[in-house]
């Protein structure tokens, strides 16, 4: 508008106040003298109106009334906005005229109640109006407290007390309070201005001993503290959200899946993933250290009972568990964190039944023997750790234990040095210690040592250093000097064993596990990759015929036909693990076509195997890939094959010194093969249930039993684990996310649905990038398809809602974090899933530094777009219904706990609401939405976070206003 023309009218509305004054009109005549005036539709704001009735109003040292009842009337018939009204008042300075001061403080306090915002140009300079108005009313208080006669005493004293009475009513209502907020962000200087006003005034009012001002250090306190916190209660609606879990069914599942699927997962991986549960469940840092112990027992425990996984579970707890918890505390950041270790431990001390089980049947203290360990990493005391000792042994002294008792424990304590012997030995120069390490690697070979050295090894995070060391040998040892007779003998058994212990390693932790890298030339991870049976990744037979030579392999082949020694070759064992797979083809057609006899065949394949056994291993690798090719008739030949390799062979041609070394690799290589039968054609009923993908029942039939054994007894086990990672894998992400939901939602008691919640979301960290980019499509399907949105009722909804927002969570965490990434794409080339590439840099979960591209500090790809999708989605919900109903509900409980599992991180998702999605549903169901919900929904350090809020906001206070008007 023109400036002569707002002065024109300004003129015309001074003149018209004091025409009115001076007729002494009322307040009707105002009103319809005042509409002659002003444009139609135009607010009095843009004139200055209320600055003109209040200079009027407020002109000599007695306030007139009937000025002030024009402005009045204006605020009401919406002619002048709250914000101008309180502009203009946090501008009065005549604090000598007390009158004036007072009827102003009467003013506020008929209309605070009321104060809401009409429009859009009011929401941009309301908040600051109010924390203006705060400075005023501090000045007010604070000229109370100036030298003054006893006369104007009383009337200081009311402007004081009345003062604090509005400053207390503006902090107790949550509408302004939450301006006061959004102000104190916008106009920092002021906000700091009244934060010493107040610190002023306090020590006034202490130095002050005849002060009538009640309960004034609180309202200070309180102002110079305007923060906003997380809540609790979110919404209006009917509290279902805070249910008090007495024991935790997310971290032993998640647990067990994660080193069920990486035993050698890194330390700071398992960190991360444990901060996360932290922040969706909401756990004070005692109780997950509480809960993390108890998981780890409760691991060791199935693998004790079943006599499974116990040295790999036994090493984990008490080796890798205590760095774990170490990390924990340095990231928490607490100046108390060793004592929240040891209340964690106190806690655990309840769970008796579960540490009795583990003492009773290892014979010793798994308290204390944990507590030492921390000890040891210089984190707790041995005073501190005492108490817990010294009660915990009373009880172990009592217990009765199995006859024998398991001492896998101190076993475990055991091998740790152990291995640490074997890398020192293993790093020796080679030339001049060949018969030591024949004695070293024989001893791994004996027993369960070769598992009890990986559990520490993978749980120490040196696995791949034990295995490049061992490839180090292996490749040292593969040449063959015929001058040096003496040390062929070793030579080749240090080449066999290598080979057969990290074939064992690799079938056991996969290919990715080990060689993250794709691995280097050296012969074995080229032979891993060319000729190494994994399940759901085949391979060529003919890529490594072609690398065969012909004369080698008839040199090889006449070698082993005549029985001799294939010790005494002048070639290397590299060249003669290829030429095996040559003389192992030759052979084959041989038989198929009748040149050979069965007994000729058999002779052939015992020779090959009486001294070297990784040769039966190379032969047995290719005739399995080779049998992936043929038809179902043509497989029997190979299949004997395999088989004859299989047969322990009780002669030995090597010295009584070597024959048990023979023993302990015939039974490895045994093993080794075994495992690649398995992986071609896993059994229908099969003791490792790891292989069980093939059945009688429906995926559906095998899956459902499953899932409710595991409800039944709120944890995994290792065989229901194995199963399910097997259904997962064979069915699909959609299909298994599917079902396994429209279990959950059968359920109908808040604590089943809560323990499911927690279950289905560990488990679905066997994938939970796809687990989750399937939930995501699955829930539009519950709020527009009729034949299933009926099952969209409490206490079900909140429990959908509620694993929604963890999986978000979970899904966002693993895009942030390169090294989950990583630890994921291992396992995810283990099981043969195509995972999206395009990951953004290594972040950690934090508010989104202003409105940046997500590809730089958000989220990205497909599960930005499947948000995105779900997000448009809801905010056709919401702009559909105009009154609460299930879907309206569902989406207000999904929004509820996504704010509560971000504890402050929320806004990096969030963020990707569609624009329009809140103000529809605050109209919808105002009555159900807080103050707390709408500033949690917004990255309230950044100005379009704050000017959303408000406008949120606003219209929220607006909608209340009608709502009570309606009711008047």
């Amino acid at each position: 508008m023109e400036p002569s023309k707002v002065t024109s009218k300004t003129s015309s509305l001074k003149s018209l106040v004091l025409k009115a004054w001076g007729e002494r009109w009322t307040e009707i005549q105002w009103g319809i003298s005042i509409k002659s005036v002003l444009p139609r539709g135009v607010s009095g704001d843009v004139y200055n109106l209320a600055d003109i009735i209040l200079s009027q109003a407020l002109v000599g040292s007695y306030p007139n009334e009937l000025v002030l009842s024009y402005l009045r009337h204006s605020l009401n018939c919406q002619l002048v906005s709250y914000a101008a009204i309180l502009q203009r008042i946090s501008k009065y300075d005549k604090f000598h005229k007390r009158s004036c001061v007072i009827v102003l403080l009467d003013f506020l306090e008929s209309t605070l109640n009321g104060i809401t915002c009409r429009g859009k140009p009011e929401e941009s300079v309301l908040a600051g109006a109010l924390l203006s108005l705060v400075d005023w009313l501090l000045t007010c208080i604070r000229s109370g407290h100036l030298p003054k006669d006893n006369v104007a005493n009383r009337l200081e004293d009311r402007i004081a007390n009345k003062s604090i009475q509005i400053l207390e009513h503006l902090l107790n209502n949550d509408f302004i309070f939450a301006m006061l907020y959004l102000a104190k962000h916008d106009d920092a200087d002021l906000y700091m201005l009244i934060v010493n006003k107040c610190q002023d005034i306090s020590q006034e009012v202490q130095n002050a001993m005849d002060t009538n001002i009640p309960h004034v250090h609180s309202v200070l306190i309180q102002m110079c503290n305007i923060d906003f916190k997380n809540s609790k209660k979110l919404t209006a609606m009917e509290s279902v959200t805070t249910y008090n879990e007495p024991i935790t069914y997310v971290v032993q599942p998640l647990l067990a899946i994660r080193v069920m699927l990486n035993p050698s997962t890194e330390t700071q991986v398992l960190v991360d993933k444990l901060k996360m549960i932290r922040q969706i469940k909401g756990y004070s840092n005692p109780r997950l250290y509480c809960e993390l112990i108890r998981a780890c027992l409760m691991c060791m425990r199935d693998s004790l009972s079943k006599e499974d996984h116990g040295p790999q579970w036994g090493a984990f707890t008490f080796i890798k568990l205590p760095h774990i918890i170490k990390h924990l505390c340095e990231d928490s950041k607490s100046f108390k964190a060793s004592e929240e270790v040891i209340q964690g431990f106190e806690m655990l001390l309840e769970m008796f039944p579960l540490l009795d089980f583990i003492d009773s049947h290892t014979a010793c203290s798994s308290i204390e023997l944990l507590l030492n360990e921390l000890v040891k990493l210089d984190f707790v005391t041995e005073n501190q750790c005492s108490s817990i000792i010294s009660r915990r042994a009373k009880v172990v002294s009592t217990l009765s234990s199995p006859n024998p008792p398991s001492n896998v424990l101190t076993i475990i304590m055991r091998t740790e040095p152990t291995l640490q012997r074997m890398l020192r030995t293993l790093d020796s120069e080679y030339a001049k210690i060949q018969e030591a390490l024949v004695s070293v690697l024989s001893q791994v070979l004996i027993g369960n040592s070769l598992e009890l050295i990986l559990a520490a090894a993978s749980v120490e995070g040196k696995l791949r250093m034990f295995v490049s060391k061992l490839i180090k040998v292996n490749e040292h040892s593969k040449q063959i000097n015929p001058q040096d007779g003496p040390k062929l003998v070793t030579n080749a058994i240090l080449f066999d064993m290598t080979f057969l212990i990290l074939s064992y390693i690799t079938q056991k932790y996969g290919y990715q596990a080990i060689f993250p890298d794709c691995g280097n030339d050296t012969f074995f991870e080229k032979w891993c990759r060319q000729c190494m049976v994994e399940l759901g990744n085949p391979k060529s037979h003919e890529t490594i015929m072609g690398e065969c030579d012909p004369n080698k392999v008839e040199k090889l082949l006449t070698t082993i036909d005549n029985g001799e020694d294939i010790i005494n070759c002048d070639t290397s064992w590299d060249q003669i693990c290829v030429s095996i797979i040559g003389a192992t083809h030759d052979v084959l057609v041989a038989w198929e076509n009748s040149t050979l006899s069965s007994n000729d065949v058999k002779r052939i394949l015992d020779s090959m195997r009486s001294s070297m056994f990784c040769l039966p291993i190379c032969a047995a690798a290719w005739l399995c890939s080779y049998m992936q090719i043929l038809h179902q008739d043509a497989l029997l030949k190979p299949l004997n094959m395999v088989q004859q390799l299989l047969n322990i062979n009780p002669d030995s041609d090597e010295s009584p010194e070597h024959e048990h070394y023979s023993k302990c690799r015939q039974i490895l290589m045994c093993q080794i093969i075994r495992k690649m039968q398995q992986d071609l054609h896993p059994p229908t009923m099969s003791s490792k249930p790891s292989h069980s993908i093939v059945s009688k029942d429906s995926i559906l039939e095998q899956l459902v039993p499953v899932w409710e054994s595991i409800l039944e007894e709120g944890w995994l086990n290792v065989k229901a684990a194995q199963k399910l990672k097997t259904t997962l894998f064979t069915a699909g992400s959609d299909w298994f996310v599917n079902n396994l939901i429209k279990e959950m939602m059968k359920l109908q008691y808040r604590d089943e649905l809560e323990k499911a919640v927690d279950l289905l979301f560990a488990i679905f960290h066997f994938d939970i990038e796809f687990c989750t980019l399937a939930l995501l499509e699955l829930m539009p399907q519950y709020l527009f398809n009729p034949d299933i949105n009926v099952e969209l009722i409490e206490p079900q909804q909140t429990a959908l809602a509620k694993l929604c927002s963890y999986c978000i969570y979970a899904s966002v965490e693993l895009q942030q974090n390169s090294l989950v990434k990583d630890d994921v794409h291992t396992t995810a080339n283990n099981m043969d899933i195509d995972i999206d590439n395009s990951w953004p840099p290594n972040k950690i979960m934090r508010l989104e530094n202003g409105d940046n591209d997500t590809s730089e500090t958000g989220i990205s790809g497909i599960l930005l777009r499947a948000l995105v999708a779900l997000f448009r989605r809801i905010a056709v919900v919401a702009s559909r219904h105009e009154q609460l109903c299930r879907e309206t509900h569902f989406v207000l409980r999904l929004l509820e706990q996504l704010v509560m599992c971000g504890r402050g991180s929320s806004q990096i998702i969030l963020k990707h609401l569609p624009p329009s999605l809140l103000p529809n549903l605050i109209r919808c169901v105002p009555e159900l939405f807080t103050v707390d919900l709408i500033l949690n929904l917004y990255d309230l350090n950044w100005p379009s976070g704050r000017k959303a809020a408000t406008s949120d906001l606003c219209l929220l206070q607006k909608t209340r206003c009608a709502k009570n008007t309606e009711n008047l």
